[in-house]
């Protein structure tokens, strides 16, 4: 399968949520011994970003099975979120910690 050849479990967790998957999200997140906490915060913009399609019907389940794993506010990138800046472009650290304040 596609998961088992994953190194991480935010890997795995980022798979289940581009297919938009929760029950996939939740087995691999009750199974797994080292979650990254900044690798699950990715895997929960990817899921709020999707959310906003309403073309994705299990986009919901997937933000919310995240939010039941406990996915940390503080490692969600704000710029990402609100499209201020690509995933590549880097902001000075001042400006990062303006974005963090929203």
């Amino acid at each position: 399968s596609v998961l088992s050849t994953c190194r991480t479990t935010a890997a795995a967790v980022r798979h289940a949520v581009s297919w938009a998957q929760p029950q996939v999200i939740q087995r691999q997140l009750q199974t797994s011994k080292d979650i990254d906490p900044s690798g699950l915060a990715r895997c929960f913009v990817e899921a709020l970003l999707m959310a906003t399609d309403s073309k994705v019907e299990q986009a919901e389940a997937v933000v919310d099975e995240l939010i039941n794993f406990n996915a940390d506010p503080r490692f969600v990138n704000m710029a990402e979120l609100f499209g201020i800046a690509k995933k590549e472009d880097t902001l000075p650290e001042s400006d990062m910690w303006n974005l963090r304040q929203f």
